[in-house]
């Protein structure tokens, strides 16, 4: 009698398992789903389209060059460690930002979108699951590389700016009581300062 029972627990405990194994292939089928479709919506965008003459600009700019390629690289990597993949842009993009700016680039709206760029970096290296999933891989392909298209359309648009325009667009903008005058450079901060105690 003890035997048919201890039978009966051996089957139900392989049934069980049985069990709990199919439901473990499903779920890990319909997770395998769920990535495929995420991966057929997102479209990882395409790199700004430089004219020549602003391509040999950049090219000038050693350090953007190396920043460039190595995001390109990453971009094209559809497998691979995402984490050496990501160790390295963050490289070129320390050396980038530690880099002296083109006159025409050293400006708050490009280094803020730099900035941007880094943040998704630090995010994709810090948040990354162990093993990485191809839903994290995708999602952070596309904010990185969104946040890098964003920089190429910011560095372009400094390239087609007037240096001497914005200037003087900068200068019109300063209210007058801070302006440069022809009456304060042709007086001296001695005699504004004696002007001032007479009153």
């Amino acid at each position: 009698m003890s035997k048919y029972f201890l039978l009966t627990g051996f089957v139900l405990v392989l049934a069980g398992c049985r069990g709990d194994k199919d439901k473990n292939n499903t779920a890990e089928q319909e997770k395998a789903a769920e990535t495929t479709e995420q991966a057929e919506e997102v479209k990882v965008p395409e790199f700004w389209q430089f004219g020549e003459t602003e391509q040999e600009e950049l090219a000038a700019w050693e350090q953007y060059t190396a920043f460039s390629t190595a995001i390109k690289d990453y971009a094209a990597e559809e497998e691979g460690d995402l984490l050496m993949q990501i160790d390295n842009i963050l490289e070129k993009e320390k050396e980038l930002s530690d880099s002296g700016f083109p006159q025409k680039f050293n400006h708050p709206s490009v280094k803020s979108r730099l900035s941007v760029v880094n943040t998704f970096l630090l995010q994709t290296r810090l948040e990354a699951p162990e093993p990485v999933t191809d839903a994290f891989r995708l999602r952070q392909k596309f904010r990185i590389l969104v946040a890098f298209y964003n920089l190429e359309r910011q560095l372009d648009e400094r390239m087609a700016t007037n240096l001497a325009d914005e200037y003087l667009d900068e200068t019109a903008n300063i209210p007058l009581g801070k302006r440069d005058t022809l009456y304060q450079d042709s007086i001296s901060q001695e005699k504004v300062d004696t002007m001032n105690t007479v009153k």
